[in-house]
């Protein structure tokens, strides 16, 4: 578990505001997002262009902005760290 994972593991249980630490719910929810885009996904390339060649998309939000010959480590869209690499690898 890497520390992106960890602090979502720990962040999930806020479920009202804690009086304490004075964070609400939803800076909670604001914060594992943030968190869940920093743990790579691996591109889309599920799809083909107009001339059969993979289009490569975002995995979180569908993007197809993101150039395969230009890597990237985030989606310009909407942020999400994003795994170049080979299904085999």
């Amino acid at each position: 578990m890497d520390k992106y994972e960890a602090a979502i593991a720990e962040i999930k249980g806020c479920t009202e505001y804690n009086f304490k630490t004075k964070i609400s719910v939803g800076t909670c929810e604001t914060v594992m997002q943030a968190c869940r885009k920093q743990i790579a996904m691996k591109v889309d390339y599920s799809e083909k262009n107009y001339s059969n060649l993979p289009v490569s998309k975002c995995p979180n939000c569908g993007s197809v902005s993101i150039n395969a010959y230009v890597t990237i480590n985030n989606c310009p869209n909407c942020g999400q760290k994003l795994d170049w690499s080979d299904e085999n690898e």
